[in-house]
């Protein structure tokens, strides 16, 4: 290889490893604001979606909640490992090692963190679903919003409406006989 091909292949592997860094750190931005908006939403809004007192499957919310806090702590320590990488890039890298084994390994500690932090996301997410479904459903079964056999279709999910009055006709006037 000469020594041109060597220079743009070294410029290219930089290119990329900065390319991965940012993509890297764009994700584990966007994991944070996503769980931290889920978290704040399902412990706000729950009760909006489904009142608590006629809930069933209670357990899968603070186990959502379980899911969102864990997630968000892992990617506090993928950011202490993203640090820590950083650290060993400048103490042992150098022209003839520019990618040490040891940064390389911390890399891949700090992209096991974000994996593990978007699978628990997505847990997250599902679990919330889950359970807002399976009571939707069940709330659905249990009302009587339905229009029932013989309801006409004035009185629909419950609520009646004034029936129509038509207004009242006058006989057309009769013609007077012609003397």
């Amino acid at each position: 290889m000469s020594d041109s091909e060597e220079e743009y292949y070294n410029w290219l592997k930089q290119q990329v490893t900065e390319g991965r860094k940012s993509a890297e750190e764009h994700f584990e931005t966007l994991l944070v604001s996503l769980n931290a908006g889920g978290l704040t939403l399902t412990v706000g809004f729950v009760k909006d979606l489904v009142p608590l007192k006629e809930a069933v499957y209670l357990p899968l919310l603070p186990a959502t909640w379980f899911f969102f806090v864990v997630s968000l702590v892992l990617n506090l320590f993928s950011h202490r490992s993203t640090v820590k990488a950083a650290d060993i890039f400048t103490s042992t890298s150098s022209a003839q090692n520019p990618y040490p084994d040891k940064f390389d390994r911390q890399n891949k500690v700090t992209h096991r963190y974000n994996l593990a932090c978007a699978g628990l996301f997505i847990l997250a997410v599902l679990t919330f679903l889950t359970y807002v479904t399976l009571n939707f459903s069940l709330m659905a079964k249990q009302s009587d919003y339905q229009t029932k056999p013989g309801q006409g279709p004035e009185e629909v999910r419950g609520l009646t409406f004034p029936a129509q009055v038509k207004p009242p006709q006058n006989p057309p006037p009769q013609e007077k006989p012609k003397q």
